[in-house]
């Protein structure tokens, strides 16, 4: 073989290897999502919109109801196994948060009072924006600076097997209602959220 032709396949070489290590990427990202979409195969309602389980207190799990119909009060769990409680949803608040911190509302302050349990196998993260309320379907967001985790302020970490308390506080119109509360970490993307109705 010819020099050239030798600098020729190497120049080639160096050019195509990155291209089919990104090609192997995007193929692994792919089996990935794919099997976590199979995995979680009783999480799914017939219609393909996720689901997840809700639990009484004292009974064991049982499927939620469709549509996004569980209430306050009750436990849900997503298909990594963190279970969240939304306990109180208290509206027409003016002025929120601790001393020196306070918030005044340009409408009226939510107060979302939920527990968390950490049933995955892995640390979680809490953030005031994992919160969410929704009022048909405009999404409002909980204040960061006014919301705490048990006695820490803004976020939280969680060991698995380990739970906290939380309160967030969600600007809303004066004269509007919330109609649903929403948990959606966003440390996980692939998981599914948990929704309650709240009027």
């Amino acid at each position: 073989m010819k020099k050239g032709a030798r600098k020729g396949t190497a120049i080639a070489a160096i050019i195509l290897a990155p291209v089919a290590w990104l090609i192997a990427i995007i193929v692994s990202v792919v089996v990935i999502v794919g099997s976590a979409g199979d995995a979680g195969g009783g999480s799914s309602s017939s219609d393909g919109a996720p689901s997840t389980s809700r639990t009484a207190p004292g009974d064991e799990p049982a499927a939620a109801d469709a549509g996004g119909e569980a209430a306050i009060g009750d436990t849900l769990t997503n298909k990594d196994g963190v279970a969240v409680t939304f306990t109180s949803v208290s509206c027409g608040i003016p002025v929120a948060g601790p001393q020196y911190f306070e918030e005044t509302a340009k409408g009226q302050f939510c107060e979302v009072r939920f527990q968390v349990q950490n049933g995955s196998d892995a640390e979680i993260s809490l953030f005031a924006s994992d919160i969410t309320g929704l009022i048909g379907s405009a999404e409002y967001a909980a204040s960061d600076t006014i919301s705490t985790f048990g006695d820490e302020s803004f976020f939280t970490e969680l060991n698995p097997g380990l739970g906290t308390e939380g309160v967030v506080f969600i600007d809303i119109p004066a004269d509007a209602a919330l109609d649903s509360v929403v948990y959606r970490p966003m440390w996980a993307f692939l998981t599914d959220e948990i929704r309650v109705r709240v009027s």
